[in-house]
């Protein structure tokens, strides 16, 4: 893969490549943006950029942290943490390009998050309240809060996950 410029300041974080198309995404964490890049022949070519802040709202006080993709690469997610605190979803196009369909108020600071159960929930760490949330990804890939909290057995400040596959068993490790 290749090198490629962003905006400066705009803090490239974190990616997520596309299962099956040539497409990678990444979080700006400053710019509170997520870019699609296509991958042809081995270079990034900037496809689309989205910002993560609602219309009409205010980016102060916020920075982007996370990005995952649904297995199969039909979703997208995005968190935003600070001020606003939400995640923010997106369908996934057959030519790789994005488009939201969903922005939900998430846990305070959600730093972390991880699918599970082959995509069908969503775990966001709250990292300043030392929670993790669950949030179930319906067919269209919106979320929903299934009202489960774990709020103990987890380190402080939580910021990453680690999943974990036994033999027919699915493992989460918050870090």
């Amino acid at each position: 893969m290749s090198r490629t410029s962003t905006a400066p300041g705009s803090g490239p974080r974190h990616l997520a490549e596309h299962p099956t198309l040539d497409f990678v995404y990444s979080v700006q964490e400053m710019e509170q943006t997520v870019s699609a890049f296509k991958v042809k022949d081995g270079k990034l070519e900037l496809h689309q950029i989205l910002s993560l802040v609602a219309d009409g709202a205010s980016p102060e006080g916020s920075k982007a942290a996370e990005i995952v993709i649904q297995p199969d690469g039909s979703s997208l997610y995005v968190s935003n943490r600070g001020a606003l605190n939400t995640v923010t979803v997106y369908s996934v196009a057959v030519d790789g390009s994005l488009t939201q369909i969903q922005q939900i108020k998430a846990p305070r600071f959600p730093r972390g998050m991880t699918l599970a159960q082959n995509g069908s929930l969503l775990l966001i760490a709250s990292q300043q309240d030392t929670t993790v949330e669950s949030f179930k990804v319906a067919s269209d890939g919106t979320l929903s809060p299934t009202g489960y909290v774990l709020a103990e057995g987890i380190p402080n400040h939580p910021a990453a996950f680690q999943v974990l596959s036994a033999s027919s068993a699915e493992f989460v490790a918050v870090q």
